[in-house]
This record gives structure tokens, sequence and C-alpha cells, in this order.
């Protein structure tokens, strides 16, 4: 049909001498261009629109057009297989990939896809109109998935070849997230130190405390998963552990200085030295106790559990001096025993219960690391 004129919301078109009208939405595929363009151009079109006595016939030229790609998509499609390698071009890029054109058809490059080193966004290593190689992963219905990274040699293979658990290697901090510090072991090749391993410190609630993007930092690799691509890092295990020398840092009742790290419903975690951390229990707590993290109190070490790494705290008047020492060594005082049973709940003291409860509090290690099930 030829376009003859324009009307209200699109054009007069001229079908075999019949007035057809074409809605502007129905023109081209894109509608940037203007009316006036079209004026006396004789187009193939789709009729979408029919009255009973066609007095009323409404046609498509944007219909017609999709109708003959989707045709020349799936042509395009036969000839692509998984695995193929092909070239292409780049159309547009999004924060999640960049769609490449391979000859009627469209194929998305995932920015996880582009290169083994980490890419935040397609746009810092790809431009558009660039033509690439790309390898195709997938094809499931007309979605084609590609990879760049595919025709890479692959750096984790070779590191894993030069290195194991148990190796000290020296890395570069890339991000710092909640959960810990993704270092660069080598170009392409990157590597997670959970925060629970960058230091004895307990105390710890972001990576940022200890370190900076760009530092350079010595770590024992812990684990290494070949089938997911994943290692996991300590910078823990290189530094001395503080309970290895409790007995020259610690004293039984023997005042000292601690400050707050934490306050929970079965007691308080005071600081007692750096990367020692102490538990001040529920039941030794004074009713005008009101703690905040960072507060200075004034506390004794009662016990070491130094199987288990723990501390128990109290107040340096909760006993008396003279008895302080028989009150470890024996439980037959009557004041003693009546608090003990009255403190039992299911055959257990509530001293047992609250360092239950403490095991429970402690950071776990593999808590906060994504590898914990290497």
């Amino acid at each position: 049909g030829k376009v003859y004129g324009i009307t209200k919301g699109g054009f007069n078109v001229d079908v075999l001498g019949a007035r057809a009208f074409c809605p502007l939405s129905q023109i081209s595929l894109h509608g940037a261009e203007p009316k006036e363009k079209y004026i006396g151009k004789t187009m193939d079109f789709q009729v979408i629109e029919c009255s009973d006595n066609c007095r009323r016939v409404v046609v498509s030229h944007r219909q017609f057009l999709e109708a003959q790609e989707q045709e020349k998509k799936m042509a395009a499609l036969e000839k692509l297989h998984p695995q193929d390698v092909v070239k292409g071009k780049v159309m547009r890029m999004t924060n999640f990939g960049a769609f490449v054109d391979l000859g009627d058809i469209e194929g998305l490059l995932h920015v996880s896809e582009i290169s083994w080193q980490h890419v935040a966004r397609p746009q810092d290593v790809l431009k558009v109109g660039q033509e690439i190689e790309v390898k195709i992963l997938d094809i499931k219905d007309d979605k084609i998935a590609l990879s760049m990274r595919a025709l890479q040699d692959n750096p984790f293979e070779q590191f894993i070849k030069e290195n194991q658990e148990g190796d000290i290697v020296n890395c570069r901090v890339l991000r710092l997230l909640d959960f810990g510090a993704f270092v660069e072991l080598k170009s392409g090749v990157e590597g997670l130190i959970p925060l629970s391993e960058i230091s004895h410190k307990r105390n710890i609630s972001h990576p940022r405390e200890l370190l900076k993007e760009g530092d350079y930092v010595e770590a024992q690799i812990l684990r290494i998963d070949p089938d997911n691509q994943k290692i996991s890092l300590s910078m823990r295990a290189l530094q001395a552990d503080p309970w290895d020398n409790i007995d020259e840092i610690v004293q039984i009742d023997i005042p000292f200085t601690g400050k707050v790290e934490s306050s929970t419903n079965f007691g308080v975690f005071v600081t007692v030295a750096d990367g020692i951390t102490g538990l001040l229990p529920r039941s030794r707590l004074r009713e005008k106790d009101s703690f905040k993290p960072g507060d200075e109190v004034n506390l004794v070490v009662t016990e070491i559990d130094r199987d288990n790494h723990r501390l128990t705290l109290d107040y340096p008047d909760h006993l008396p001096e003279e008895g302080r020492s028989q009150h470890k060594r024996t439980n037959e005082h009557t004041s003693q025993r009546d608090s003990s049973i009255s403190s039992r709940r299911n055959g257990k003291f509530r001293g047992d219960e609250e360092w239950r409860r403490y095991a429970v509090q402690k950071t776990n290690p593999s808590d906060d690391n994504p590898f914990k099930d290497l």
C-alpha cells in the first residue's frame, strides 16, 4: 500500500484503491522518524483489523517487519549450536552484560563471562560497535548465552598447579564486604578472606576496620574448591594466638579494666586483652548495670577454660578476697549450695546454660564463610 496522507493518530494508506488506516505506532519498529518522511512511500503492510463490510481496515507495517525479523531469526538460529565459536558486534550494554549481534539474532554476553578478571561493568571493557569473538555456551528457545572468558586461558587452573592448601601467599585486597575481603592472588584469580579469618579479635564488624582496598597482605590458603573455582584464605592463621600465652596475659582474681564489646540477654562480652574476650554472665550483673559498646568496666577473671578459649568474669567485690579461693575449690557453703540448687535447670547449672549460649554467640569461623561447604 501507498501512504498518501497524515490523519489523527496515524496515516491514510491506499491499498488496491481502498482506504486503510495505519496507526502511528504501527508504521515502524522504532517510531522516532518524522511523519512527513512516510508520505508517498509504498510499503508492505499486514492487515490487523477489518470490519465485516471492510469499510474500516487497519494495517501495520511494524507487524510485517516483526514477522520478517522472526523468520530471519529462526533461520539464523538453526545455524548456531552450543560450543560454536562465532564473531559478533556489540550492539548495546546494560549493567548485567552486553547484547551481541550474531547476524539476524542477538545473544547475551553476561558481565561475568567477559573475562576471568572481575569486571564491574561491561562498559569498562567493551564498546558499542566493537567486533568480538565469543563462544556459545547455551541456546534456550531464542535466547543465546555467550562467553568471551571461555576462549581465554583459565588462570585458576594454573594457580592450583603451583599452589596448594596450607601455602602462604601474598595478595592484594580488591573489595571489602561485610562478610569478608576479596583478594587477588594473581591476575584473574580471586580468593576470599572471611571476616572471622582476618584477625583473632572477636569484635570486628567489618573488614574495613583493619584493611583497605589496595592493601597487600599475607594469607594462608585454607581451602581450594576446584569444581567451583573458589579459594578461602586466612590472615589469622599467620598471627600469634594470644591464648597460647593466656597465663601471662590473664590472672585469676586480679582486677583489670576491660572494654564492653556487646550486651546480650545472657551476659556482657568484654575485651580482656587484645584478641581475648570474656563473658560477664547475666547472673552476675547488678540491677543498675546498663552497658553500651565501648564502656569501660572494672572486673576480675574467675575462671579460665583453656580448651574452649573461654573466660568467666565477675565484679571484684562479689566475693570476699579471703573466701574467693575457697569458693573456687569447693561448693560447700550453704549460700552457694542453695544458689546452685535454685539455679539448676534440667539438671544443669545456670552457669552451664550461660556458657552454652556463649558458645552459640561466639563467632564460628565458618558462619561468615560463603565457602563453608567446600
